[in-house]
């Protein structure tokens, strides 16, 4: 059966109740979705508007607010849960909450279903990973996050491999996710895979697209090599984390790193830094593959003449980079904003 002659069968069997017809649709379309037809969701749904007309857009357009307003809430209960360290409670919440999600779909092999933070991951994910491989079907909300939640939640209950399990889960719709890979790397370190703790902290690196990320994972590697007597790494680390982040966490390392026996390093001294990270196979700084992919980005949206996206990738890049040249041209983009003020 043909898409048209399916939308002609369901939209048979509406009611002609506005509330009946809406939740009868949404079944459809999620039954469909399963079947690996997710290209026949907004039609479904528009069978609401072709019916009611107007007042079957405006239903829609509440349903799904109230929907999205619902989760939001969910969302910052299980937050402040879990900064209250009640994480039983908030684990129950984010469960609730992910359950909401109808995201068991039987997609094609050129099909994914992705959720972004926010733009930057949106586009890298597209340019450098996707590269145009799949269609993406785009959750408007953190899948990821939510999930990552989740998996924070259970490391912090010390169930190392179910957290594991849904942080893989979480990478499923966004495999670039830093936050989640740090993570995951973190729960295999307590469940004693230093060789996988290393692969997800250097996966993490490559990705690192903020100053926060950075300064995470060069703080995991300085810890690291601290507990294996390894003096210069982990001060070479330790110095690039606080380059990025001065922290409490951070900064408690240095003394400890200090009293290794063995060589230090000068902070100053960036040739011998990288000397001694190359050895390791440890990224010195932002990776290639996301100063190109902001570089591509900004030269695109110079052409476009879109201030708001060009102020959100140079701060990015500023914030990632402290390069003078940037701050230059992003101060233009804020003293306009101020003019326009």
């Amino acid at each position: 059966m043909n898409n048209e002659k399916i939308l002609e069968a369901v939209e048979s069997k509406m009611s002609g109740d506005i509330d009946k017809d809406y939740e009868f649709l949404l079944q459809e379309a999620t039954h469909f979705v399963k079947l690996g037809l997710p290209d026949l969701v907004t039609p479904i749904l528009s069978l609401l508007e072709k019916k009611y007309g107007e007042d079957g857009k405006k239903f829609i357009i509440s349903k799904a607010k109230a929907t999205q307003e619902k989760r939001k809430q969910m969302y910052k209960e299980a937050v402040i849960l879990e900064q209250k360290k009640e994480y039983t409670k908030a684990q129950e919440i984010i469960v609730k909450l992910i359950d909401t999600f109808p995201t068991k779909r039987n997609l094609k092999d050129n099909q994914k279903l992705v959720s972004f933070h926010n733009l930057f991951e949106n586009a890298y994910y597209e340019m450098v990973i996707n590269k145009g491989q799949q269609k993406l079907y785009r959750l408007e909300e953190p899948l990821t996050t939510y999930y990552f939640h989740l998996g924070y939640i259970l490391f912090q209950l010390e169930d190392y491999e179910e957290a594991i399990k849904m942080l893989n889960i979480g990478l499923q719709y966004n495999e670039a996710s830093v936050d989640t890979i740090i993570l995951k790397g973190e729960a295999y370190y307590h469940l004693g895979r230093v060789d996988l703790f290393l692969d997800n902290i250097t996966l993490a690196l490559t990705h690192a697209y903020n100053r926060f990320h950075m300064a995470n994972c060069y703080f995991q590697l300085a810890r690291y090599y601290l507990s294996i007597g390894n003096k210069q790494v982990a001060l070479a680390c330790y110095y690039l984390s606080v380059n990025y982040v001065k922290s409490e966490q951070i900064d408690s390392l240095h003394n400890d790193i200090l009293m290794l026996a063995g060589e230090s390093i000068d902070p100053t001294d960036v040739k011998k830094m990288t000397e001694v990270l190359d050895l390791h196979k440890i990224q010195f700084g932002p990776s290639p593959k996301v100063l190109s992919t902001l570089k591509r980005i900004i030269e695109e949206d110079r052409t476009k003449s879109n201030p708001r996206l060009m102020k959100y990738f140079l701060s990015i890049a500023y914030d990632l980079t402290k390069d003078p040249a940037i701050k230059e041209e992003l101060n233009q983009y804020l003293e306009k904003k101020v003019e326009e003020n």
